[in-house]
C-alpha cells in the first residue's frame, strides 16, 4: 500500500491563514467578524481553523496569540517568511 503524500499547501493557502489569524486577532476571536474582515466567508475561516493548527489556536485563545507558546503575530511572520504588507 502507496504512503499517502504530506498536505502541500500553496503560498496563497498560508498567506490566507496568516490573514485569516489578523483578522481573529483584530477582531477578538469573533469568527464573523474576523471573515468581514479577511474578506472571505464564516465558513472559510473554519475551514481554516479545522486545516491550521495557528489558526485554530488564534480562534482558541480570543487574545491574539498564535500559539501556546505566546507567539506575536511578528514572531510568526518571521517563522513562517510571510509577512502582511505583502497580502
Amino acid at each position: 500500500m502507496a504512503k499517502k503524500s504530506p498536505k502541500v499547501r500553496s503560498k496563497k493557502r498560508n498567506a490566507t491563514a496568516l490573514k485569516i489569524i489578523k483578522a481573529i486577532e483584530e477582531s477578538n476571536g469573533f469568527l464573523t467578524t474576523a471573515a468581514r474582515r479577511a474578506g472571505v466567508s464564516y465558513m472559510t475561516v473554519w475551514r481554516y481553523a479545522r486545516d491550521y493548527p495557528s489558526v485554530a489556536l488564534a480562534r482558541d485563545s480570543g487574545e491574539g496569540r498564535a500559539s501556546p507558546q505566546g507567539l506575536s503575530i511578528n514572531e510568526l511572520e518571521h517563522i513562517t517568511g510571510y509577512s502582511y504588507a505583502q497580502l
